[in-house]
């Protein structure tokens, strides 16, 4: 039960809270600056915004469900971390689907909201993110399980999936490892 809650809360932090502050900050810089937006966003804006939102929130959440199942933890990194390493659905696909869901959404709601800023507050808070995975995360996931590791770190891609292995990700009934993993398909190669 504590688990379940924990991993609501990060959704929810993540996925509301964190961009509402981003949006926040956004308006606060534009007033500062004196910039304003008097015409609302374009229909390719809107369009491009919303399925940006639409994708960061469904890689999210298939993010979250794919941790809680194979993960014996959380995805806080420093309360009651992963126990396992994570290679099933998404995570066959993209080492941080998480990083690429939220900066997804985050860039979305940006162009959504005609808040522009937001997009390169939206890549920042990717960065800070992407330290803390090369700090923390990463040499945490090589001390759980050193062979599997180091094949999974060499196969999959650190952030951008292969479109091909996202179909297999979300398309696979049981949640097993997606497929597919090589070389091949994936475009990342072993040496």
């Amino acid at each position: 039960m504590q688990r379940t809650v924990i991993y609501c809360f990060h959704f929810i932090l993540f996925t509301a809270v964190v961009p509402y502050v981003i949006y926040l900050l956004a308006v606060s810089i534009e007033a500062l600056a004196g910039f304003t937006s008097s015409h609302p966003p374009a229909y390719a804006q809107l369009v491009l915004g919303s399925v940006l939102v639409f994708m960061g929130l469904v890689i999210m959440l298939r993010a979250e469900v794919d941790m809680y199942k194979h993960s014996d933890g959380t995805p806080f990194p420093f309360y009651n971390p992963p126990k396992k390493l994570v290679r099933n659905g998404i995570y066959a696909c993209t080492r941080n689907p998480m990083y690429l869901g939220t900066t997804l959404e985050y860039c979305g709601l940006g162009l959504v909201l005609n808040r522009l800023l937001m997009i390169p507050m939206a890549l920042a808070t990717l960065g800070l993110a992407m330290s803390l995975y090369f700090m923390h995360e990463k040499p945490k996931m090589k001390r759980l399980n050193q062979r599997d590791a180091a094949e999974y770190l060499s196969t999959t891609p650190l952030l951008i999936p292969k479109a091909k292995c996202l179909k297999h990700a979300f398309l696979n009934r049981k949640g097993s490892r997606a497929k597919p993993v090589t070389e091949r398909e994936t475009g990342v190669s072993r040496s």
